[in-house]
């Protein structure tokens, strides 16, 4: 489902909880309309600035990244999570 630019406000989700869509420089505004209080973004569909997401008073939360130097530029960036299949891996990022 991911990039299917859709966003979820019912049958069993309540809005805000969940929000996909094609272009990652578009989460500021559906983020908003829709009252989220995070960010959860594809590794490789990312906005250029991360901490844009930040300034907004947005938590960011980056899927799924296995690879340990890619987790720690992505912290050093901004983000605030990382999520990954290979946490041995990226424990000590």
């Amino acid at each position: 489902l991911g990039g299917a630019g859709v966003a979820w406000a019912g049958v069993g989700v309540a809005p805000g909880r969940r929000l996909l869509w094609d272009n990652p420089e578009a989460w500021g505004a559906a983020a908003g309309r829709l009252g989220c209080r995070s960010v959860h973004l594809s590794s490789w569909r990312l906005p250029a600035d991360l901490r844009s997401i930040r300034r907004a008073g947005l938590q960011l939360a980056v899927y799924t990244v296995n690879d340990r130097l890619e987790a720690r530029r992505l912290l050093d960036a901004g983000a605030d999570c990382i999520i990954t299949d290979r946490p041995d891996a990226i424990i000590n990022a």
